[in-house]
């Protein structure tokens, strides 16, 4: 299941006063707009979050059909180093991304600013998603993911190199 999360982009801009050139280019050009409490106004997409499989469903499923795995890039070379890990989770989001090894049952994707720009904001900035944990707040999903009942593992696509490095 896919959630993501969005900000108002009204509250950001008003962090920044009124400030466009700090507003990341990306992140203008990812604003979706939809109504909220029977207003329509532009919303900043913070990031998505995603469940993570279950490397050992990885390994039963992959000796019962090994054709699909290898359709999504998931080798059985991956399948060992995914077991030599000791973490209970991977994720692969497209055939050209890495297949990470994880600790958390949920990974949440930074989009377009990551986090650097986001922890710049209020912790009480309120956050909106359809669907998933009731995380109301950008502080919330802030302790989400780095506190310390934290229960997503948070990932920037561009540092996907490094993390995966890291985790070696």
């Amino acid at each position: 299941m896919t959630i993501y999360y969005y900000v108002a982009e009204r509250p950001v801009l008003e962090f920044f006063q009124f400030d466009h050139s700090r507003i990341p280019h990306g992140l203008v050009q990812q604003a979706q707009e939809f109504e909220v409490e029977g207003r329509r106004e532009l919303h900043f997409i913070v990031g998505t979050r995603r469940g993570n499989p279950k490397v050992a469903d990885l390994l039963l499923n992959y000796r019962l059909d090994p054709r699909h795995y290898q359709r999504l890039g998931i080798s059985s070379t991956d399948v060992v180093e995914m077991l030599k890990s000791g973490r209970p989770y991977y994720s692969k989001d497209g055939l050209e991304s890495p297949l990470l090894p994880l600790d958390k049952s949920t990974r949440f994707i930074w989009d377009a600013a990551g986090p650097e720009f986001w922890k710049q904001l209020p912790r009480d900035t309120k956050i909106i998603s359809f669907g998933g944990p009731n995380i109301k707040t950008l502080g919330g999903l802030l302790d989400a993911l780095e506190g310390p009942n934290s229960n997503m593992v948070g990932i920037v696509t561009s540092d996907y190199p490094s993390y995966w490095t890291g985790l070696q």
